[in-house]
């Protein structure tokens, strides 16, 4: 994938989609870093395997939480997860 990509962006995610209703898929598959029950150790993996430098955003608007409640957590989840895999 090295040389295709420029940018990337996570969120926090379900293991399982809830395929129901659009608004049940989007609350599984989108959610804040702290509440993610997805494993990123492989596509983090896969970004360090290729020397990736380049950006990382990740989704965090949209959520039934104030952004002063889950805006904090959701860096410490990120800066854990960016020290444990791609320094």
């Amino acid at each position: 994938m090295k040389g295709y990509i420029s940018f990337v962006t996570i969120a926090g995610a379900a293991k399982e989609v809830d395929r129901t209703r659009r608004k049940t898929m989007d609350r599984t598959t989108i959610q804040p870093l702290e509440d993610s029950e997805y494993d990123y150790g492989p596509f983090l993996k896969a970004l360090k395997s290729i020397d990736y430098k380049e950006p990382v955003g990740h989704i965090n608007f949209g959520f039934d939480k104030e952004p002063e409640d889950y805006l904090p957590k959701s860096l410490t989840e990120w800066n854990r997860l960016k020290n444990g895999y791609l320094k």
